[in-house]
């Protein structure tokens, strides 16, 4: 599956809105090119072992927050903020997106941090879903202030890193928070897996899933997945395993990309690719 142009459009303007500093993109290209010839990564052709069965992994779930569709409109950092802020207050009812999304548009029209979306969640509530609840592309602050509910406030909280560490991002998973993680992606023209991930299986099930599994090289591909970074995205990180050295991540692409939303990422593309994090507390 080759990601639609809304989609490609929505992961460049999330690289715009939440780019490493100068300094950062120097290390990290750095970085990329000392590791760039031998990967070291497991091979994944067997498939991947649901974690629940791989002793000692960490698999926060998303609390029954379903998977998020961008669709058309969206931005791919509004929606997998809302969806991790979602997960971490576990209510019984679901953040509207796309009200959401209305006010962000009107504040900030050239796309938000996942930082700038969650303070100002803060300040003018959480609207939620309901029957025949539209809010538009834009809305006017009145407005959303009609619909939204502020008792919230104090739930809201969150920390800004340059880039965790493999080893504390497993900390911050073990320790049940989830994490808002910054990726670049190579997004080569014509190629599915620079931007979908490597086609994904699971052991213990047939299906060959649509991409999935983001990894800098396999066996079934010459190329390095992680030598540049022309775009990049925003995934909820939601567990770790350290046998299979993978990284359990939520995408916002709908139930057909990926394992029915979720994505899996290895430590060495992490480590390559990665850039800012968002520690949702």
């Amino acid at each position: 599956m080759l990601i639609s142009n809304f989609c490609k459009k929505s992961i460049i303007t999330f690289f715009a809105a939440f780019s490493l500093t100068s300094v950062a993109k120097e290390e990290n290209q750095n970085l990329i090119l000392e590791n760039s010839v031998n990967s070291n990564e497991i091979d994944y052709k067997d498939g991947i072992l649901p974690f629940k069965n791989s002793a000692n992994s960490v698999d926060l779930g998303m609390a029954n927050v379903p998977v998020r569709d961008i669709g058309a409109y969206g931005y791919i950092v509004v929606f997998s903020t809302v969806s991790a802020l979602n997960a971490k207050l576990k209510l019984p009812y679901l953040i509207d997106v796309n009200c959401t999304n209305a006010l962000l548009n009107t504040i900030y029209p050239n796309s938000a941090t996942p930082e700038e979306t969650l303070d100002t969640l803060k300040e003018f509530g959480i609207v939620f879903e309901r029957k025949n609840l539209k809010c538009g592309f834009t809305i006017k602050k009145e407005e959303y202030l009609k619909i939204s509910n502020k008792n919230y406030k104090s739930q809201i909280s969150y920390k800004s890193y340059p880039k965790l560490s493999i080893n504390e991002l497993k900390l911050t998973l073990k320790n049940g928070h989830r994490v808002l993680i910054g990726t670049s992606l190579q997004d080569n023209l014509g190629d599915p897996i620079s931007v979908n991930g490597f086609n994904l299986k699971v052991i213990g099930n047939s299906k060959i899933y649509d991409g999935g599994l983001y990894a800098c090289q396999q066996p079934q591909s010459n190329e390095n997945y992680c030598l540049n970074g022309n775009s990049g995205t925003l995934l909820i990180a939601i567990g770790y395993d350290d046998n299979q050295q993978l990284i359990k991540l939520r995408n916002s692409w709908g139930v057909n990309a990926g394992e029915n939303g979720d994505f899996y990422m290895t430590y060495s593309f992490y480590e390559k690719m990665a850039s800012n994090s968002v520690v949702i507390n």
